[in-house]
């Protein structure tokens, strides 16, 4: 059997190999398999599987393994909702996801069932379809609306959260170790090729879909600009991964003598410093500046507080500040404090940002605890 193996073709095969090392690249170490890289990694192979089907249609492939045909097609509504994940888990990097976080794939669940008796169609079926898109270059019309569909979900999510990642950055940047900084730099530029990607696709897919604006070039160029990303994203990981996936290389971040046993150690002495010290009664602490008074440098401080605590520095803070206004609230020495005033002696710089940690650490709000005190007393 003769196959069609153009440059387009071969190129997406390569890219679904590459994708394959960078996965494991990811999950073999076991030090690298926390939340968000295995996140990325999910996203990374689902990439490498819909480039697998569609390198299969480019060439003739797909007539030694037509049951592989269409199978990928429902996969592109679970990049959007992934991506937010992701960018999610940056910000709160200890987010407990909730029943309710399923929704967001409601528009893929849909689409697989849509899809479902083109993924379980006879070989030949799969095969005809294909042969007459490829005469027609026509989809449908149901088909290009949830083409449509699926590039307006990518836009809204990628933009949401590039947006919330520019807010973080804005609100907490001077609280970052240098490591967090750049780490936050390559997080939205990958956010930055899936905005611009999709804003080129909606457009070509629409005039292609639409009013009839045809291009091989561009139908195939579009596909193979994931293998390029995978191809940087692998260079990236090998160069600079701590600044791609942190805990690749966090270690070289730090003093050849700053074992784990002293990490331990270092971490006792933070929180015995945190408790009698109480350095976050002040509202405007910076990661410096505690760094500076526990003569760590700023890497390594964020560095234990990131591993061995499992949280960011501004979340750290706030728990201490969210215990502190939670004994003030019944402490008599604040029986003439308002809500507020609490808030601010505690450390806190907004009411609001009060009441998110304090609900976050003790699941009420400080209303609902002092009206639970006051049923106890």
């Amino acid at each position: 059997m003769a196959f069609n193996l153009t440059i387009w073709s071969l190129l997406l095969l390569f890219g679904v190999i590459q994708g394959l090392f960078l996965c494991l690249a990811i999950l073999l170490r076991e030090k690298n398999r926390n939340r968000r890289n295995i996140l990325f990694a999910l996203l990374v192979l689902i990439i490498i599987f819909i480039q697998l089907d569609h390198s299969l249609r480019l060439s003739e492939l797909y007539k030694t393994a037509p049951d592989l045909l269409y199978t990928s097609d429902a996969m592109w509504y679970l990049i959007a909702p992934l991506l937010f994940f992701y960018a999610k888990l940056f910000i709160q990097n200890n987010y407990a996801f909730r029943w309710y976080d399923a929704l967001h794939f409601l528009p893929f669940l849909g689409m697989a069932i849509y899809y479902w008796p083109l993924v379980i169609a006879d070989a030949h079926i799969k095969m005809d379809i294909l042969e007459n898109y490829k005469a027609t270059s026509d989809y449908g019309l149901i088909t290009n609306l949830s083409i449509l569909m699926m590039m307006l979900q990518m836009l809204t999510y990628i933009t949401i959260s590039f947006y919330r990642l520019k807010q973080y950055e804005s609100n907490y940047k001077s609280e970052f170790s240098e490591n967090q900084i750049v780490h936050l730099v390559w997080l939205k530029n990958i956010f930055r090729f899936f905005l611009f990607y999709f804003l080129f696709e909606f457009t070509f897919s629409t005039l292609r879909n639409f009013f009839g604006f045809r291009s091989t070039f561009l139908d195939n160029w579009s596909l193979v600009v994931w293998v390029i990303y995978i191809y940087t994203i692998a260079y990236l990981i090998l160069t600079q991964a701590q600044y791609i996936f942190p805990k690749f290389a966090a270690q070289k971040l730090l003093p050849a003598d700053k074992n784990q046993e002293k990490d331990y150690e270092d971490v006792k002495n933070l929180k015995t410093y945190m408790q009698r010290q109480k350095p976050y009664l002040k509202s405007d602490l910076k990661l410096p500046e505690l760094a500076k008074a526990l003569g760590f440098s700023t890497n390594y401080l964020s560095f234990i507080i990131n591993t061995h605590l499992g949280v960011n520095f501004y979340e750290f803070i706030n728990r201490y500040r969210a215990v502190e206004a939670k004994n003030m609230l019944v402490n008599d020495d604040f029986a003439n404090f308002t809500i507020s005033g609490i808030a601010s002696e505690a450390g806190f710089k907004s009411k609001t940002s009060f009441y998110k940690f304090f609900k976050k650490e003790f699941k009420m709000t400080p209303k609902e605890y002092l009206a639970k005190q006051d049923n106890l007393n």
